[in-house]
Parts: C-alpha cells; sequence; structure tokens
C-alpha cells in the first residue's frame, strides 16, 4: 500500500516512473533514513530519494517534493489514528475493559 501510495503521488506531481523502480527506491530511502543523523530522518530522506531518482530523469526538485509529500502525508494521517484511539468506544465501556484485564491476568485467576 505504501509504495502504491508514494506511486500515486509520483505521478501527482509528473514523475513518470515504473512501480518497481520506484519501489526500490523507496526501500533505500527508508534505510537511509533511519540512520541517526537527523531528526525523522529529515534531510536524510531527501538525499537520498534524489540521488536514486536522477538516474531516472527526475529533477531534482521533483526528488525533493516527492520526499516532502510523503513524509507530510504520513505525519498528518497520525493525529486520525491517535483521534479514534482517544474517542474509540471499547475505550469508554468500563465492562469490556474489565473483560480485558481479566483476561491479561488469566494465570493468576486460577
Amino acid at each position: 500500500v505504501y509504495f502504491l501510495w508514494a506511486f500515486s503521488i509520483a505521478r501527482s506531481i509528473h514523475i513518470e516512473m515504473p512501480l518497481l523502480p520506484l519501489a526500490a527506491c523507496f526501500v533505500l530511502t527508508a534505510i537511509c533514513s533511519m540512520l541517526p543523523i537527523a531528526p525523522s530522518g529529515l534531510g536524510t530522506r531527501d538525499v537520498a530519494l534524489l540521488t536514486l531518482l536522477a538516474p531516472f530523469g527526475v529533477q531534482p526538485e521533483e526528488a525533493v517534493a516527492l520526499a516532502m509529500l510523503m513524509f507530510a502525508s504520513i505525519v498528518l494521517s497520525c493525529p486520525l489514528g491517535g483521534y479514534y484511539w482517544l474517542t474509540a468506544k471499547h475505550r469508554s465501556n468500563p465492562k469490556i475493559q474489565h473483560e480485558n484485564l481479566l483476561e491479561k491476568n488469566a494465570p493468576f485467576n486460577s
């Protein structure tokens, strides 16, 4: 799903590249962004994507735009999950919470 999302964002900013090479570039970019150089891989992700997409004829500004849009889409989607977690009905139902607590402590209940 992540690679299809990257592919659709790339197409939206007119980066014409096959899915498989783009997915390979994003895998290598993800590895580079895990290096403890910058917070959230900012900068390292951009340079890695810029370097990896250059042989495919992608302009530097397009590569940086793709990196920033992917990062922004991930960061902006996180509050949706947080909101769901905070407001989900199962969190406010004491009976379900009690049953979950009993299940977690099952070895101690016997």
